[in-house]
C-alpha cells in the first residue's frame, strides 16, 4: 500500500410553475418527439412547449433526447425528471446546466421491467434526490464529462454508475438493496468526491476502482475503507487489496481528506506499454462481475 503525509415507484404531482394569463398550474409533460431529438424543440413536447420550472418530466417510448442548453432555465428547477417509465426512456446532455428535485432512473410496474438511461457529456447537472437502478434492467448512468452535484445519492437494483471523468460531488453514496441485483460505481477516471459510503445488507453491489480518485473527508486507511459494513471494493476488476489502492493525504481550504486510487498491477502496465492492442484487452476485461 503507498500512502503520503424496494423497488420504488415516484408519481409526483407536480407543482410546475407554468405562467398562463398570470396562474401558476401543476403539470405533466412526456417526450414525444423523434429519437434522437432536441430536448429545447415545443414541437417534441405533449404540452406543446419546453419544460419549464416545476414540470414533472417522464422520457419513455425507447426514445433518446438530446440536450444542449440550460434546463430549465437559470434560477429554475424540474420538480422531477424519470427515465424508463414507460417503455426505456434516455437522455444525452452535451451542454448547459440541468437542474432537477428528484431524478428516478428505471422502473417497475408490475412484470414489467423499464430501463433509463442519461449520459452526461458535458456541461453540469444538479439534483438533489437522485435514485438509479429503479427496475431489474440495467439502468445507467455515465459522466464522460462535465460536473454532477447530487444531494440524496442512492444507487440500487441493477444500476450502474460509470464516472470517465468529470467531477461528481455528492452526499453519502448509498449503495445497495435488499433484493434484486447488485449495483455498481465505476469509477473510471475523474474525481468523486463524497463524505461516505454505504452499502445495504444485501446485494450491496460494488465499488471499482479503474481510475480517477475517490476524496473522503479525514484520514482513511485500507482497514478503515474496507471496514465500512458489508463493503466490496475492487481495482480494475479484482479484489481490493493494500498493494491495488493508494492513500494520499491532501488539504483543501485547510480541510484534510484523502486521496485514493488504483494502482495498476505490472501485467496491466505491460498491456497498457503494448498501446493501442493493450487499450483493446484491458478494454475487454468483465465490467459486472459476480458479486
Amino acid at each position: 500500500m503507498l500512502r503520503a503525509v424496494s423497488c420504488l415507484a415516484v408519481l409526483t404531482l407536480g407543482v410546475a410553475l407554468h405562467s398562463s394569463g398570470g396562474a401558476i398550474y401543476a403539470e405533466e409533460i412526456y417526450y414525444v418527439g423523434p429519437d434522437g431529438g432536441s430536448w429545447h424543440t415545443p414541437d417534441n413536447w405533449s404540452l406543446g412547449r419546453v419544460p419549464s420550472s416545476g414540470d414533472t418530466v417522464r422520457i419513455f417510448d425507447d426514445l433518446t433526447v438530446r440536450i444542449t442548453a440550460n434546463v430549465p432555465d437559470v434560477g429554475q428547477q424540474l420538480e422531477s425528471l424519470t427515465l424508463g417509465y414507460v417503455r426505456d426512456g434516455t437522455i444525452v446532455q452535451d451542454s448547459g446546466n440541468t437542474t432537477v428535485d428528484v431524478m428516478l432512473i428505471g422502473r417497475q410496474d408490475g412484470s414489467q421491467q423499464y430501463r433509463g438511461a442519461y449520459i452526461l457529456n458535458g456541461g453540469a447537472m444538479d439534483v438533489r434526490f437522485f435514485q438509479l437502478g429503479l427496475s431489474t434492467r440495467d439502468n445507467v448512468f455515465t459522466v464522460n464529462r462535465g460536473d454532477f452535484t447530487v444531494t440524496d445519492f442512492r444507487i440500487s437494483w441493477s444500476g450502474v454508475f460509470t464516472q470517465n471523468a468529470g467531477t461528481v460531488i455528492g452526499g453519502t453514496l448509498m449503495m445497495g438493496t435488499s433484493f434484486g441485483q447488485a449495483p455498481i460505481y465505476n469509477l473510471d477516471g475523474g474525481t468523486l468526491s463524497v463524505p461516505r459510503i454505504q452499502f445495504g445488507q444485501q446485494n450491496s453491489g460494488y465499488f471499482d476502482f479503474d481510475g480517477g480518485e475517490l476524496l473522503l473527508p479525514g484520514d482513511w486507511t485500507f482497514d478503515r475503507l474496507v471496514g465500512i459494513r458489508d463493503s466490496d471494493f475492487r481495482a480494475f476488476g479484482n479484489l481490493a487489496t493494500p498493494d491495488n489502492l493508494a492513500f494520499d493525504l491532501v488539504v483543501i481550504d485547510t480541510d484534510v481528506y484523502t486521496k485514493i486510487y488504483a494502482i495498476p498491477e505490472p501485467s496491466m502496465l505491460a498491456l497498457l506499454s503494448m498501446g493501442a492492442v493493450g487499450l483493446l484487452a484491458y478494454a475487454r476485461r468483465r465490467r459486472r462481475l459476480a458479486a
